[in-house]
């Protein structure tokens, strides 16, 4: 993901230089300076039961989880802020239809 979010910034850098507009040099980034991991749909096991995420390349972590998530899982976002590390968990959930209790009424008080 993260050579995916590299490519698509180059591409969209190299559109706006067609465009006209200037552009700087590319510097490179340091582990300490990136902030954001995505795992789209693969690459992470979450263990509900006991706690632990599992991600590809980095190993089982403990988390806490601050509210419960219902639906399909279909990604995993790690973010640091302020010195310490989230996961946001992007799941899918289905619309239910609403309930309906009983008959309706519908009022027209008219406009004067």
């Amino acid at each position: 993901m993260v050579n995916y979010t590299l490519w698509s910034n180059i591409r969209a850098l190299a559109q706006t230089k067609k465009k006209g507009r200037k552009i700087g040099k590319l510097r490179f980034k340091s582990a300490f300076r990136y902030r954001t991991l995505n795992y789209n749909q693969s690459g992470f096991k979450i263990d509900r039961e006991h706690e632990f995420i599992t991600f590809s390349k980095i190993g089982a972590l403990p988390f806490r989880m601050h509210r419960p998530y219902s639906g399909d899982v279909k990604g995993v976002l790690i973010t640091r802020s302020g010195g310490e590390w989230y996961v946001i968990i992007q799941a899918e959930q289905k619309v239910s239809e609403p309930k309906r209790e009983g008959r309706s009424v519908g009022i027209d008080v008219g406009l004067n």
